[in-house]
């Protein structure tokens, strides 16, 4: 991505940035490290030490990921971050996810992050549609990718997989949203209106 366009990853109060401070990742880390949070953004896998979480979450995600930012709000620091974690040329489709601290959750944030990213994946890609792929325990993701599919007044939310993780005592769906890109200006002019993207 060119300095060009890192002005089109910023819109209003949230910026999408590669760039955090050391204070921002130990926000972070206190947010996201958490046994209750975990299971949301890294399955069943263990928690990592606050001494070396900087520098494993980094190499995690670069490791991990294709196109990935961290989601900053002008106010309350670093809250999050955006990722790319399967991408098919051949079958045009990319799947993404978003993980978010509680601060950052029902102010707008997600919805907005979310624009940024899959703008991004649009101009910069040869694909047709952006996935995500949520279990039902991350109810707040659910709930923000069904508030897309309201703008174009159709549902975005492609298949639910009845009962399909374990985790915490029960049973959770397992949801499919997908986000075409012949729709998408529609999407986005909603979210992020007067945002000067590319066509």
């Amino acid at each position: 991505m060119t300095n060009g366009n890192c002005d089109l990853l910023r819109y209003r109060e949230v910026h999408l940035t590669l760039d955090p401070t050391m204070e921002e990742l130990n926000d972070l880390y206190c947010a996201l490290n958490d046994p209750t949070t975990v299971p949301l953004w890294r399955g069943d896998k263990g928690l990592w030490g606050k001494v070396d979480f900087a520098e494993r979450f980094q190499e995690w995600v670069r490791k991990e990921f294709g196109f990935y930012f961290f989601v900053r709000h002008a106010r309350s620091g670093l809250g999050g971050c955006v990722f790319e974690y399967s991408r098919s040329l051949q079958h045009g489709y990319s799947k993404v996810t978003i993980v978010l601290d509680t601060k950052s959750i029902n102010r707008g944030v997600g919805p907005i992050a979310t624009a940024l990213f899959v703008d991004c994946l649009f101009r910069n890609c040869r694909i047709d549609r952006v996935l995500m792929e949520v279990y039902g325990f991350n109810a707040t993701v659910v709930q923000m990718l069904r508030s897309l599919g309201r703008h174009l007044r159709q549902p975005i939310e492609e298949s639910c997989l009845k009962d399909h993780h374990y985790w915490d005592g029960k049973y959770w769906d397992f949801h499919t949203f997908v986000l075409r890109r012949n729709q998408w200006p529609f999407i986005a002019n909603a979210i992020l209106p007067n945002h000067a993207m590319n066509p």
